[in-house]
């Protein structure tokens, strides 16, 4: 059994068909012998998601070492203590994250931004002038969707403060897609990646996902 592996850990599985990747979030409730371990069942829009088994899936394992990937498949599914379970067999050596594109959740909360201007850098920045505002349309660890009035090119550089339920992210991050956009009043929309995010504040953006994704599941 991989020892980067520990119960607690969150894991986001994917299955890519068609040219097109379906994507879950769960977690790690059990490690057990021979590459074995026990995933609570994911959750999407608010139902228990049973995944079929004997198909190879993506399973990228967010551990205290790194993030690691893994090819897996789920063996049979389990109930213990009213958790509804699955038992997943690792059928790969773990691979250390580079680079990928994260779990989107879709999210709506205002936040503010501005530019970076020519004296900052990714990293180092003023927040205390900060004047534009915008809405988040969704999130990920990786970055987020947004709309605004105010006209961002691609490349650009911003400083964002970013809500997570009580708490804050405040990061430096890069445009990287923008399009017009005509719903809500505002003139444009964005996807940007962070750039100087600490990893404690990525894993804090991937406990909010799926603890909202519980939250949602125990109202239906």
């Amino acid at each position: 059994m991989p020892a980067v592996i520990s119960e607690g850990n969150r894991v986001e599985i994917s299955l890519d068909r068609e040219e097109k990747t379906t994507s879950y979030i769960s977690v790690v409730e059990e490690v057990c012998d021979n590459n074995l371990i026990l995933i609570q069942m994911p959750i999407s829009y608010g139902s228990l998601v049973k995944l079929p088994m004997g198909i190879n899936y993506k399973m990228l394992f967010y551990t205290e070492k790194g993030m690691f990937n893994y090819t897996a498949k789920v063996v049979k599914y389990v109930k213990k203590e009213n958790f509804n379970l699955m038992l997943v067999e690792l059928c790969s050596e773990g691979e250390k994250f580079q680079r990928r594109e994260f779990f989107r959740y879709e999210y709506l909360a205002k936040f503010n931004f501005d530019r970076l201007d020519e004296n900052e850098t990714q990293d180092e920045f003023d927040f205390n002038n900060i004047s534009l505002e915008g809405l988040i349309k969704d999130i990920s660890a990786g970055g987020i969707r947004f709309v605004s009035d105010e006209k961002l090119d691609v490349d650009d550089l911003i400083k964002c403060n970013v809500p997570i339920g009580e708490d804050y992210i405040v990061s430096s991050a890069k445009i990287v897609q923008k399009q017009q956009y005509y719903k809500e009043n505002y003139k444009f929309q964005y996807r940007a990646e962070f750039l100087s995010i600490k990893e404690s504040e990525r894993d804090m953006i991937i406990r909010y996902i799926y603890n909202e994704q519980i939250r949602t599941a125990k109202k239906s």
